[in-house]
């Protein structure tokens, strides 16, 4: 539970890949208010302090985070910064609840801020309150219609419900702000699936190639789509471009082409696939 969390949460405060290993992470918002905060207030006393508890958390301190930032929060309750970073730490030491009510004060005092509803809709969503973390997200998307994040969390909610018709709008409001952006292709093959509609995964994995044609693992996707809507043919294409471009997991490519021939009745270049399985398992 705690390794999943993390990585949610990283995720979300350090969305993006890094192409240099030494560059600095791209700001969060702890740090924009960081930033915000001595601006406006460059004589302040509290900015060593505050200084001080970004580094806590930026280093994995969150206790100590967590301490400084509860005091920076009682001498100065009126700046949403505070709020934020201290409903952070409450996000790290999962306890929800403490960084609703956090996420709730930085709100009202910022509520024209799309990012303070994304936030507290992560912890509504962290606490199993989807069909509240959705009302919070709509009310975030009437300040900014294109805000991706929000969007990208409402589909998120809506396909956790059930709420499919709903969770496909919200991706296709994403598809046309950002068209060539790998993660929204792939929710939208997700929620088709969980719909059991596997033609509509497989456009969405076939539009996906289109952007990206040398990614071996939505070829895997797709064939395993193709599989489930009998066709085995194109399923056996897909597989076998798969691993001529090197896929990781050999083994289950080989055994589910292997099942692929044999629908086929190809039983000699099912045996042989299995056989490579074995041995790609073996390594």
């Amino acid at each position: 539970m705690i390794g999943i969390v993390s990585i949610i949460i990283s995720m979300w405060l350090f969305a993006g890949s890094f192409c240099n290993a030494n560059a600095a992470p791209p700001p969060t918002k702890d740090h924009e208010f960081f930033s915000e905060f001595k601006r406006l207030h460059s004589k302040s006393p509290l900015i060593p302090r505050y200084e001080e508890a970004i580094e806590a958390l930026d280093h994995g301190k969150h206790k100590t985070a967590l301490r400084l930032f509860t005091q920076l929060a009682k001498d100065d309750p009126s700046w949403p910064g505070f709020w934020t970073s201290l409903g952070t730490c409450y996000m790290w030491t999962e306890d929800f609840s403490k960084g609703l009510s956090c996420s709730t004060k930085a709100l009202e005092l910022r509520p024209k801020d799309p990012d303070m509803y994304n936030r507290q809709a992560m912890l509504l969503t962290a606490l199993m309150k989807n069909a509240e973390a959705i009302s919070i997200l709509s009310k975030g998307l009437k300040i900014d219609q294109t805000d991706v994040d929000l969007l990208k969390r409402r589909a998120a909610c809506y396909k956790a419900m059930k709420k499919y018709p709903e969770a496909l709008a919200d991706v296709d409001r994403l598809l046309k702000i950002s068209p060539a952006e790998e993660t929204i292709y792939y929710t939208k093959a997700e929620v088709h699936e969980a719909m059991k509609d596997w033609k509509g995964a497989i456009d969405s994995y076939s539009a996906l190639l289109k952007h990206y044609p040398n990614d071996d693992h939505v070829l895997v996707k797709r064939a395993t789509a193709r599989m489930k809507q009998n066709d085995f043919k194109g399923a056996v294409i897909d597989y076998s471009n798969a691993l001529k471009r090197g896929t990781e997991g050999p083994d289950f490519v080989y055994s589910q082409r292997a099942i692929a021939y044999e629908k086929l009745g190809m039983m000699d270049k099912a045996a042989r696939d299995r056989q490579l399985a074995k041995q790609e398992k073996a390594f």
